[in-house]
């Protein structure tokens, strides 16, 4: 446990090979993480109709998607045993990125129903005012 803090661990140019239950372990993580990515990405073009939920959805979805292009791309260069792609470190980018992406999914749905009753109060008031005629 204690090799996990040390750099050496993680940058290593040469790092040991995964073994097959942790191959096997990430590739069905990956996996399940492109179902996710799919699923997502249908709900929100067939089910769902307000703007905002689709938009959340969507962006769920792409962020999904791309990180199980790069958890694969990492998961076959570490099988792989290639040196440069395959080191520790592009995993802990990877959880990085998803702390970010979910952090700014999170963020989007905070801010959603204040966009709602902006967007009402738009559509409230543009009623009255005229439209150009065609």
């Amino acid at each position: 446990m204690s090799q996990l803090l040390t750099l050496h661990f993680w940058f290593n140019p040469a790092p040991v090979a995964m073994g097959a239950a942790f191959s096997y372990g990430f590739f069905v993580f990956f996996a399940l993480f492109a179902i996710t990515a799919a699923v997502l990405r249908i709900v929100s073009k067939r089910t769902i109709r307000d703007v905002y939920d689709k938009q959340a959805f969507r962006m769920a979805g792409n962020m999904a998607a791309w990180l199980t292009a790069f958890g694969f791309l990492w998961l076959f260069c570490s099988y792989e045993e290639i040196q440069v792609f395959g080191v520790r470190a592009w995993f802990l980018l990877w959880a990085l990125l998803f702390i970010a992406c979910a952090v700014r999914v999170f963020v989007f749905v905070r801010k959603a129903p204040a966009l709602r009753i902006k967007n009402a109060s738009k559509s409230s008031v543009n009623q009255y005012l005229p439209r150009r005629s065609r």
